[in-house]
């Protein structure tokens, strides 16, 4: 593999137009469509290989287009280890697409984890829209029950909970999924 071609290729036109960083849409569509037919597993192994939250994102991504769940496992791993500042995000997104109850586990043994460690400080948002996400997906209540541990953690920083622009890229990705 020439990491700079590929990188050229399955990264740079995705990663900061997925998650928090979306900003054109139509170009998203089309950077896609020019490589679907060519995504294939290992290309987003070898990007979950990659020590790189814009590698590892962009593979989190794609796996929730084409709801890969073999790599349901790995993305959960990830997320619990906090590695790389950005990627939880992404994870948490594709966790939310994929709406398994494998997904739910790793989503609330992510709050369970760091809305009480509170460090790394960054992606606790994200899980909170990802579990009200799987709740309205799976008709379950999980969201209460993290409420009040996501108001504690609140409590030292001024962060509003505004699920909007996570929901909307929910929504993009399964627009995506439907062809």
């Amino acid at each position: 593999m020439n990491e700079p071609d590929f990188t050229a290729k399955w990264v740079l036109p995705f990663y900061r137009k997925i998650g928090r960083f979306r900003t054109n849409e139509d170009e998203l569509v089309s950077n896609y469509l020019r490589v679907s037919s060519e995504l294939t597993p290992q290309v987003v192994q070898t990007l979950f290989s990659e020590p790189n939250w814009r590698h590892r994102s962009t593979a989190a991504w794609f796996t929730a287009i084409r709801g890969w769940t073999d790599f349901e496992e790995e993305i959960i791993e990830y997320l619990l280890l906090c590695e790389l500042c950005y990627e939880g995000g992404g994870f948490l997104l594709s966790l939310a697409s994929l709406a398994t109850p494998n997904s739910v586990r790793g989503v609330t043994n992510y709050l369970d984890r760091y809305l009480v460690e509170r460090d790394p400080y960054g992606s606790q948002a994200d899980g909170m829209h990802a579990l009200k996400w799987l709740d309205l997906k799976n008709g379950t209540a999980l969201f209460p029950k993290y409420e009040p541990r996501w108001i504690d953690f609140c409590a030292e920083r001024s962060r509003p909970l505004d699920e909007t622009r996570f929901f909307s890229n929910l929504r993009t990705i399964e627009r995506f999924q439907r062809g």
